[in-house]
């Protein structure tokens, strides 16, 4: 692995000194990987030299912003977890934490969150961002379906391939989608899961099939569709 900070060569112990919490999640055997510190913020740099990183704050900031003018009721991913107006809040477990942006959705709609990712890539990329911007959100780099964790819904997300590359996210999902892979075992995850919670959302392209059958309703917007499941 290759590590610098602001642009200096580090080794893999020197690095670990500038953000101690990534250790356990970076280790010598990611071969071939290069990471940067950019005044604290962690960036993954793929073989093409593309940067992947997550701007928390940034997308903390639009989400205070839209929903200073709008309704997080009228939000699909809030119906899909069952956010309602003069209810408790459901505790959310996103299953699939990735590069954290539903997961600061969730959040800058007051949502108490619990996320884990099982990638040491991206889970270090959480980690960072977390600590750098202080969020309240309890992590674990590990697989959602290790344990039950105290929430009320699982949110899942699974990765999958494109078939047809004009439906490509943008490129930093690109980028992460060529780091992570798609997930093999999403019908068991989400079997787990559906097992362990109340509510299981399992978000979907929208001309994607259900992941697992029969949903108790359906969220759909232009491309995206959420899959809820009461057990």
């Amino acid at each position: 692995m290759n590590f610098f900070v602001d642009s200096t060569p580090l080794s893999f112990e020197s690095f670990l000194e500038k953000s101690p919490e990534l250790e356990g999640i970076l280790t010598p055997e990611l071969k071939g990987q290069e990471f940067r510190l950019d005044g604290g913020q962690l960036i993954y740099v793929s073989d093409s030299d593309l940067e992947l990183k997550i701007n928390a704050k940034s997308e903390l900031e639009y989400h205070k912003r839209y929903f200073f003018k709008n309704s997080i009721y009228k939000e699909l991913i809030a119906k899909a977890v069952g956010l309602k107006k003069a209810k408790n809040k459901p505790k959310v477990l996103d299953a699939t934490g990735g590069t954290l942006k539903d997961s600061l959705l969730l959040k800058s709609m007051g949502l108490d969150l619990i996320v884990c990712e099982r990638s040491p890539i991206s889970a270090a990329l959480i980690t960072n961002a977390i600590s750098q911007n202080q969020l309240d959100i309890e992590f674990h780099y590990a697989s959602c379906a290790d344990k039950v964790y105290p929430a009320d819904v699982a949110y899942y997300d699974p990765m999958y391939e494109h078939i047809n590359s004009k439906s490509l996210a943008k490129k930093e999902m690109r980028i992460f989608r060529d780091v992570i892979g798609p997930d093999t075992d999403d019908l068991v995850v989400a079997q787990f899961l559906l097992k362990n919670y109340k509510r299981l959302v399992i978000k979907r392209s929208i001309k994607a099939p259900v992941l697992l059958d029969n949903p108790s309703m359906s969220f759909s917007g232009k491309s995206t569709r959420y899959d809820v499941y009461l057990s």
